[in-house]
């Protein structure tokens, strides 16, 4: 920042005395306006480049994160899912068992065990 303001001040010196313009005059007339610019257009590069790699690490970051938290929750939700079919399997097939019992039995919805014997029957 400081550096910024060197060069500046470095380039309105210069310029004073080429003009011959009295140096105070030239800090009165511009060189705050100026000064303010250029330091605003810094901090919208810098807050420009910051907000972009803030961006870019928080998506990769939630991606990894959500990706990561969704499969585990996929793979237990497909692996108890399993677990159920496999036993409505068993008490329809080995033990016979009419729906309502096997409902009772794992305290499943009695729609949702007609739905997975329709499906182990196809």
């Amino acid at each position: 920042m400081a550096e910024v303001c060197t060069k500046i001040k470095n380039l309105y010196d210069l310029e004073a005395k080429k003009l011959g313009i009295d140096k105070r005059k030239l800090e009165k007339l511009g060189l705050e306006k100026h000064l303010a610019e250029a330091l605003q257009q810094t901090f919208q590069e810098t807050f420009q480049r910051g907000f972009e790699k803030g961006f870019e690490e928080g998506f990769l970051e939630g991606c990894e994160t959500g990706f990561g938290r969704g499969f585990k929750e996929g793979f237990e939700e497909g692996f108890e899912e399993g677990i159920i079919i496999g036993k409505i399997e068993i008490f329809h097939d080995v033990m016979k068992m009419n729906d309502m019992e096997i409902s009772q039995k794992l305290e499943i919805p009695i729609e949702k065990v007609k739905e997975i014997i329709e499906e182990l029957n196809r």
